[in-house]
């Protein structure tokens, strides 16, 4: 299992402090519905953001929020099949939730 590297400040045998790696261990792994579930609460809240962006009128926020938004969908139709297609479908983002 590949672990997290991080850097962090290590004393030098000399006295002076210096840069160094550590392995930290990663935390354990969503399953691929929790994803699909993170990822769905996700692309609310970018409905949310792109209809706020939408009323201050901002065209190019607008369509940073919609590319995002089809990553999105995308790797919720990658993750779930058809039943994560099917709730994207039959979300209701006529308000905000």
């Amino acid at each position: 299992m590949p672990h997290e590297v991080s850097l962090r400040l290590l004393p030098h045998p000399r006295g002076s402090m210096g840069v160094g790696m550590i392995d930290k261990p990663r935390k354990r792994r969503l399953s691929a519905k929790q994803k699909s579930s993170t990822l769905f609460h996700f692309w609310h809240n970018l409905q949310d953001i792109k209809g706020e962006a939408e009323q201050m009128k901002d065209g190019e926020l607008v369509l940073l929020v919609g590319m995002m938004e089809l990553l999105v969908e995308e790797r919720i139709a990658l993750l779930g099949g058809g039943r994560a297609a099917a709730m994207l479908v039959s979300a209701d983002t006529a308000h905000a939730h």
